[in-house]
């Protein structure tokens, strides 16, 4: 339990979480699908195990850097659309955990 100020001002026992010790250490040796999408895009947020996947990825799906463009460029697309003609200016974007 953790004491947390409550919107009166007063000091209450709160259940935060926050006792709980959560696993801060990226494990580089294993490969994430967010870092290696990041590689088939040819960024520099990945690792060698990263890159690993994503050439067997590739052997079986040869397309699989165009695929990876051409998803990105639909979103970016659909983004531009949202923003300028359907007038939606908050987005809320779900991580992939990178």
């Amino acid at each position: 339990m953790t004491t947390t100020p409550t919107a009166d001002g007063d000091n209450d026992a709160v259940d935060t979480g926050t006792d709980t010790e959560i696993d801060t250490e990226i494990d580089i040796s294993q490969p994430h699908s967010a870092r290696v999408y990041d590689w088939w895009l040819g960024g520099t947020d990945n690792y060698p195990a990263d890159a690993m996947l994503g050439e067997l990825f590739i052997r079986e799906i040869p397309a699989m850097r165009l695929m990876a463009r051409a998803n990105r460029d639909f979103m970016l697309r659909a983004g531009r659309f949202l923003a300028a003609e359907a007038r939606i200016s908050q987005f809320v974007e779900v991580p992939l955990s990178v």
